[in-house]
């Protein structure tokens, strides 16, 4: 919790605010403090980019053949190494 002591002008400023928008003196200065530090992931209005744009500087991939000689192949016959997976829990009792 946050205690802020504000100016009596800037206190006033704030409640006429309140009142004209119909809330409370609190919710204005949440509502400011949070368009200056947003919290959430800020959305074009205009839709001018989207979602990937917003973080291309921080994902990517790499190709694990740099990391180990022939590489992980992790993307490849995932389904039968899925299964292979399911059997030995089943065959251990974990499902």
């Amino acid at each position: 919790m946050l205690t802020i002591n504000l100016s009596p002008e800037l206190e006033q400023a704030v409640q006429e605010q309140a009142q004209q928008q119909g809330t409370t003196s609190e919710q204005i200065v949440i509502d400011s403090v949070q368009k200056m530090y947003p919290l959430t992931l800020p959305i074009e209005a205009e839709g001018d980019g989207t979602l990937a744009d917003y973080w291309w500087d921080y994902i990517g991939s790499i190709d694990s053949s740099e990391k180990m000689t022939g590489g992980a192949n992790l993307s490849s016959d995932t389904g039968r190494k899925f299964a292979t997976l399911m059997t030995l829990k089943y065959r251990r009792g974990e499902l």
